[in-house]
């Protein structure tokens, strides 16, 4: 899948050009604590003259953001019942979202080691390293808000394939998140088109690779919103679309 998908843009992507989309309505989880009010807790904890406990309380906070936000987006996504069903921790839905380019895990994964070494070491955080990840659960929770914004103002995506032909081709990519599903369309000026899609719904026992597969397309489909918007340039697209994780 991820050898012809690469291919076809690399074919291509000098002459993708134009489109449009839509969005779709859907209820969004509703927790009575957020992200933001496990971060906001931090930072009332995050004073000049902070203490001991001001300082591990701050830090478990932020835990509760990171743990928080993972779920929220998986809930969103649809995704959240089979996480539990699997019984997939932390760092599986870390990768998940690594997978789909949404956030670069690694960081956040050194989180959890800090968070580790309070719980299981008993060590006392050091207030510059709890600064620096204030800021980074802090990004991480805008990251994750930007996210649903762009699925939910963009959940089907078409960008014009435009060559010497009656007409342009389509790439057509579409979220549907009560399934969850993903469908992306590649036209071709002979033959039938390529149609890849991932329907973890459809499945009885969904394997960790086929979720890693739908992690994959979604990648792309955000992708494809920057392209429409023009806030990747096309050789960006490429690069994002080759890394292998």
């Amino acid at each position: 899948m991820k050898t012809e998908i690469r291919d076809y843009f690399n074919h291509y992507i000098d002459v993708i050009d134009g489109g449009g989309g839509s969005g779709a309505e859907f209820e969004l989880p509703v927790f009575e604590l957020m992200p933001r009010d496990f971060v906001r807790f931090a930072e009332n904890d995050l004073s000049e003259d902070m203490n001991d406990y001001q300082l591990v309380n701050a830090t478990s906070n932020l835990k509760r953001a990171m743990d928080c936000n993972l779920d929220y987006l998986l809930s969103v996504l649809n995704l959240d019942t089979l996480y539990r069903t699997k019984r997939l921790g932390v760092d599986r839905k870390l990768g998940f979202f690594k997978h789909a380019g949404v956030f670069n895990g690694r960081s956040l994964e050194k989180l959890n080691k800090f968070r580790n070494r309070l719980e299981h070491h008993y060590e006392i955080p050091d207030v510059k390293d709890v600064d620096v990840y204030f800021d980074l659960i802090a990004a991480f929770v805008t990251i994750g808000e930007s996210f649903i914004s762009q699925i939910k103002s963009m959940s089907d995506v078409e960008l014009c394939v435009v060559i010497d032909d009656p007409k342009a081709l389509l790439v057509k990519s579409e979220i549907m998140l009560e399934q969850p599903a993903i469908l992306l369309q590649l036209e071709q000026p002979s033959g039938e088109p390529l149609v890849f899609e991932v329907n973890l719904h459809a499945s009885n026992k969904p394997s960790v690779e086929h979720i890693l597969e739908f992690a994959y397309l979604l990648k792309l489909h955000t992708l494809l919103i920057h392209l429409f918007h023009g806030s990747v340039t096309k050789k960006r697209f490429l690069d994002e679309l080759s890394i292998e994780i």
